[in-house]
Order: C-alpha cells, then sequence, then structure tokens
C-alpha cells in the first residue's frame, strides 16, 4: 500500500534535485562564458521556455522581444546570469502557482531595458500572502544589478513582475 506522505516527499526531493541541477548548470554556463550578450539570454531563456513546455502543456507561454533590441549587449556573466535567473523564476512562479493559462514575457528597449513577465493567473494579494524565496531572491538578484523589481499582482487578475536596468551598460 502507498504512503502518500511519503510520495510527496519524495516527489519534492525529485524537484529540489532537478532544480538545483538545472541551476548549477545555469551556474556553469555563466561560469564559462566571460560574458553575456543580449542574444545568449534570450537563447537561454528560449531554451528553458521550450523544456517548461513539456512539464505545462496547458500554458501558453508568449516572447515578445522589441524588434529594436540590439543583440549585441554585453551584461557579462555575473549580470546576465542575474537577469536570467529572475527572468527564469518569474516563469516558474507563474507556472507552479498561478495556475495561469498563458506567460508573457516581454523583453524591450526605451532609455532603459525592462524585462517583463506577465501571466494571467490567479494572482494574489501581497499584503496578505507570505511570499517564498523565489520573490526575495529576485529582489535580492535585482539589488545586485544596483535596479529594484517591481511586483503588480491583484486577485483573480494575474501577477507582472518587471525589471527595469538603467541604460549604463
Amino acid at each position: 500500500k502507498e504512503n502518500p506522505t511519503i510520495k510527496e516527499k519524495l516527489s519534492e526531493i525529485k524537484d529540489f534535485t532537478s532544480g538545483t541541477i538545472g541551476e548549477l548548470r545555469d551556474t556553469i554556463w555563466a561560469m564559462h562564458t566571460t560574458s553575456i550578450t543580449m542574444e545568449d539570454l534570450l537563447s537561454r531563456v528560449a531554451n528553458f521556455t521550450e523544456k517548461a513546455k513539456q512539464f505545462y502543456p496547458n500554458t501558453e507561454i508568449l516572447f515578445i522581444i522589441d524588434e529594436q533590441l540590439p543583440k549585441d549587449i554585453d551584461f557579462g556573466n555575473l549580470k546576465g546570469l542575474n537577469i536570467f535567473r529572475i527572468i527564469q523564476e518569474a516563469i516558474n512562479n507563474s507556472l507552479k502557482y498561478a495556475e495561469a493559462s498563458q506567460v508573457v514575457v516581454n523583453i524591450r528597449q526605451d532609455k532603459d531595458l525592462h524585462f517583463t513577465i506577465q501571466d494571467n493567473g490567479k494572482g494574489f494579494n501581497e499584503e496578505k500572502t507570505e511570499l517564498g524565496n523565489g520573490l526575495n531572491n529576485m529582489r535580492k538578484r535585482a539589488i545586485e544589478l544596483g535596479t529594484q523589481l517591481s511586483l503588480t499582482s491583484s486577485e483573480g487578475k494575474g501577477t507582472s513582475i518587471e525589471l527595469i536596468l538603467k541604460n549604463d551598460l
């Protein structure tokens, strides 16, 4: 007879292990490259979302990339990895917790670079919800990037996370 508690714990361990291995791969990728360009970043995010679609086939993940966006922007490896991790975590949260049918990743440039991840999920009230490690980690990474992360969410209306990088690259 199956024990549901053990099955749940094993599933949590499997998810944690898979996540850790993925993070290690991403870290190794960043360490083995002297720079991460916008093109590298877009490619890495595209690869991540393709894998995510296998596990969440009922969620549409869209990319809206500003056609004027210079692909040769060089973030350096640490900055590039932090941007990637924020995008990755925001997509993960949309897929795992929001019950979204659509996630939109929008990368555009006016005088600054804007990375926005928006879902049409169930949303939440930030004042009434205990925020997890994922959001706290995204905020820490934004601080390391010298910027802030803005989060907008309302129950029943989805969540939007935006990272704005000043155009001083």
